[in-house]
């Protein structure tokens, strides 16, 4: 539930413009006085960047609301969780988010391994038949 919460969150934030962007001041200032995390929001506020990520976030979290898909929702937030935890590795350098996303990321590798038969059956089906 916490994963499908986020990622209904997060994606329903981008959707609706609760989230990224910078104000009028900081779209004045000369490059070189911008931050690094201003300067990714700013980038990630345009379009579609921010739409296919939050439609993404969105699917992926329907998707684990439910035990028949949670496998593919959980298949589909991993490089989700992966690339935001790279991006505020490299930008936003606020060590509380790291290990909110690690941490997001061993429920996913937990979730998988919970089922790690079914992955097993998937992967021999189709690397193998």
């Amino acid at each position: 539930m916490l994963l499908a919460w986020m990622l209904l969150s997060y994606g329903w934030a981008k959707l609706t413009g609760n989230q990224f962007g910078v104000s009028e001041k900081e779209l004045a200032m000369p490059l070189k006085d911008v931050g690094l995390f201003k300067l990714s929001w700013y980038m990630f506020d345009q379009e579609p960047f921010k739409s296919f990520v939050g439609i993404a976030q969105m699917i992926s979290g329907l998707l684990i609301l439910y035990n028949r898909t949670l496998i593919l929702g959980v298949l589909i937030s991993i490089p989700i969780f992966a690339n935001i935890l790279v991006i505020d590795i490299t930008y936003v350098k606020m060590t509380a988010f790291y290990w909110r996303l690690s941490y997001y990321l061993l429920l996913d590798f937990l979730i998988l391994w919970h089922y790690k038969d079914r992955m097993k059956t998937a992967f021999k089906s189709i690397l193998w038949e």
